[in-house]
């Protein structure tokens, strides 16, 4: 059984580079698989990335900041899946007002 070495992400901003280090080609490619895939965890990791290393408070992020934001992707991936939503094109799956129906969140 072979055995490989992994880097250890301690905190935010270790975490993050994980995403930061990849080229932008790369990094694009993971994060469309995680959206294709619906992947939580991944899904999960890049907002954390994101907030991490965009956010105005870097990696002073609060943590109840980041269990908001895990807690609404957890929700938004429950939604998606039961309403057999496209992350990779979310506008395909609502149906336009000429049918006589408006689209969620529209008045």
């Amino acid at each position: 059984m072979p055995l490989t070495l992994d880097v250890y992400r301690v905190n935010a901003l270790d975490r993050a580079r994980n995403w930061n280090d990849l080229e932008s080609g790369e990094r694009r490619r993971r994060a469309v698989v995680a959206a294709r895939d619906k992947d939580r965890e991944a899904l999960w990791s890049l907002t954390e990335a994101y907030l991490v290393l965009n956010g105005a408070s870097g990696t002073s992020v609060s943590p109840r900041t980041l269990k908001a934001y895990r807690w609404a992707i957890d929700r938004f991936l429950i939604y998606a899946g039961d309403q057999a939503f496209n992350l990779l094109s979310p506008g395909l799956c609502c149906l336009n007002s000429a049918s006589g129906r408006q689209r969620a969140g529209v008045a």
